[in-house]
């Protein structure tokens, strides 16, 4: 079962299940079923677009999708959402990469070399491409490479590939842990996020609030 009240859907996989339960919807409309049925089909085809048929254009679950890399920008079928979408992404980057930056320490004054030097040649070469690279043109550059990387198995974890290579991407990295752990849900917080919750979903059955408390009570004395 991809969602139950036990197995959460990380926000990451909205545009692709979307996408997916469209593509079966269309797919039951070609077959010959009876004249209920199809309307009952195409009834929850109407509802998910009126609900859902601007989700790519939603910002958060947009870089929480980019940033997954079982997905990236395989899973957007909008190519302008797409596009805003990593504009804004190197605005992040870049403003991350700022924050971090340090000072360059200035360079000794060169001494001015003979122009019969042998080094003479080399040495300009060297001093046109020692420019530093501003923060912008690095926040691109780290995107474009993240980008290039195969994407991972639909089965694998995203958080430890994000492990594995956060030395490779750092400000990707620091987006993916505090931008990209939303979770998708339809039960209330406290049950998701909090001891009480994971006691009731633990049993697997409906406990009144008493029996929580009772019950919250004798796991604490252990």
């Amino acid at each position: 079962m991809i969602m139950s009240a036990e197995n959460y859907l990380t926000a990451s996989k909205a545009f692709v299940m979307m996408q997916g339960i469209h593509a079966v919807f269309d797919r039951l409309m070609l077959e010959d079923f009876y004249p209920p049925i199809k309307s009952l089909v195409l009834c929850l085809q109407k509802s998910l677009k009126s609900r859902f048929g601007d989700i790519e254009t939603n910002q958060p679950i947009g870089l929480c999708t980019y940033l997954d890399p079982r997905f990236k920008d395989h899973a957007f079928r909008d190519k302008d959402a797409l596009a805003t979408l990593k504009c804004e992404l190197i605005e992040k980057v870049t403003e991350l990469l700022e924050d971090d930056e340090v000072l360059p320490i200035q360079p000794e004054e060169e001494t001015n070399l003979d122009s019969l030097s042998i080094w003479m040649e080399f040495d300009s070469k060297i001093h046109n491409i020692r420019t530093p690279k501003s923060a912008a043109e690095k926040a691109v550059e780290e995107i474009e490479m993240y980008e290039k990387e195969a994407v991972i198995k639909r089965s694998s974890c995203p958080l430890q590939w994000w492990r594995q290579h956060k030395t490779i991407y750092p400000a990707l990295y620091k987006l993916f842990i505090n931008k990209c752990n939303i979770v998708v849900t339809s039960v209330p917080c406290e049950r998701a996020f909090s001891k009480a919750g994971y006691v009731i979903s633990d049993r697997r059955t409906r406990l009144t609030s008493s029996k929580v408390t009772h019950i919250m009570f004798l796991n604490q004395c252990k």
